[in-house]
């Protein structure tokens, strides 16, 4: 090996040595998660809750309890992601609740299960929530991808 090579590996060698293992890992891994609401419901909106928390939940009322709350509405035949979200805060999250604005903004309304990092989403992920039915039934399909 040359002079010239060894002078140049050994400070990149330092830095790596003194930053640890993780270095730069950053950069190249996924750091957030998306989460996407969409309405295949061509003529009538969707308004609902999503609760995320940094923690695992165990069970959805403590998650509701303490987690923090997030509120959208889906015009119809449309979807919207809210801001992607780091991977620290979303441990644990679940739909809390969506309602089909059917007549004077009633309707039928659904939820989901909780669902967990590392076994429903891993970091990078969109996680989709699609809703579909009819005017009496709401129904929601999870997705990450």
């Amino acid at each position: 090996m040359s002079i010239k090579r060894i002078a140049m590996l050994t400070p990149m060698g330092l830095i790596l040595t003194l930053a640890g293992c993780g270095f730069g890992l950053d950069i190249f891994l996924p750091s957030t998660v998306t989460i996407t609401f969409v309405n295949e419901f061509t003529d009538l909106s969707i308004e609902g809750t999503v609760v995320f928390d940094n923690r695992e939940a165990f069970i959805k009322e403590d998650l509701v309890g303490f987690g923090e709350e997030r509120s959208f509405s889906v015009d119809g035949g449309q979807s919207l992601s809210l801001t992607p979200l780091s991977c620290g805060e979303v441990e644990s999250l679940v739909l809390d609740r969506a309602e089909l604005l059917v007549v004077g903004n009633v309707g039928p309304s659904t939820d989901s299960e909780i669902l967990r990092i590392g076994e429903d989403f891993d970091c990078g992920d969109e996680i989709v929530f699609t809703f579909t039915g009819s005017i009496l039934d709401l129904n929601v399909s999870t997705a990450a991808r």
